[in-house]
């Protein structure tokens, strides 16, 4: 089961970061320059996953590396009697620590009515693309949205990670991942980057996004990423 989203375009695969981990220093870079390369030529459309109740999504362009699927409910067992009571992914109950260092749970969503997360890894091409587009988002947030971003290899691969948020100017809160988001929600996530929206209390809200809603100008990903915000402002309370 995987985390419920629509694939768009510039999905990479999450197997990429596991290779990256043994790598030393020098070949990490190698492996950014090769990982670019082929996520560039991987897709050639963006999609947006099921909905909250888990309908599957109307325009589906292209979804890559592991598409969508629901994220919540109970599954027939096939070849068995009864049901199996699939997990319920979100954010609702998980601590962390950000990329500065400080510590981050469930608790410090209750203070936004709608929290967009970001998931990517430095090796990902697509997701360092796109930004300076997250930032220029989060300085235009409408009141009571953030932005986090979870950065999977950013514990292992600090110095590259830091070294692209800060070329990047990011300053919204960048998470590491950890044993109790991998348990709710980052453990579901197979094409990079993808972005869920959560409420107060952490739970989904609409559908995700496996890829990038646009490609082109800041202003253009920062835009795209708004009119999604917007939408799922609207089933909030």
């Amino acid at each position: 089961m995987n985390v419920d989203v629509t694939a768009v375009r510039g999905g990479a695969p999450r197997k990429r970061i596991a290779k990256a981990a043994a790598l030393t220093a020098m070949a990490l870079a190698v492996a950014l320059s090769a990982g670019m390369l082929a996520g560039c030529g991987s897709s050639s459309g963006a999609s947006e996953g099921q909905g909250a109740a888990g309908a599957p999504a109307q325009d589906n362009r292209g979804a890559q590396n592991g598409g969508s699927a629901n994220g919540g409910g109970a599954a027939a067992g096939s070849g068995q009697s009864g049901a199996t009571t699939q997990p319920t992914i979100g954010m609702t109950d998980f601590t962390t620590a950000t990329m500065d260092g400080a510590t981050f749970t469930n608790e410090d969503l209750a203070d936004y009515k709608l929290t967009m997360v970001n998931i990517w890894s430095t090796t990902c091409p697509y997701c360092i693309e796109e930004m300076p587009g997250l930032e220029l988002l989060y300085q235009s947030l409408p009141e009571g949205v953030n932005l986090v971003g979870i950065c999977l290899d950013g514990d292992f691969n600090r110095q590259v990670a830091e070294s692209i948020l800060s070329e990047s100017g990011v300053t919204f809160p960048v998470l590491l991942d950890s044993e109790s988001l991998g348990q709710s929600l980052t453990g579901y996530v197979s094409s990079l980057p993808t972005t869920v929206f959560v409420d107060s209390k952490g739970e989904l809200v609409g559908q995700g996004l496996a890829g990038v809603p646009a490609l082109g100008s800041d202003e253009d990903v920062a835009d795209a990423y708004l009119e999604l915000i917007e939408e799922r402002l609207g089933s909030v309370q």
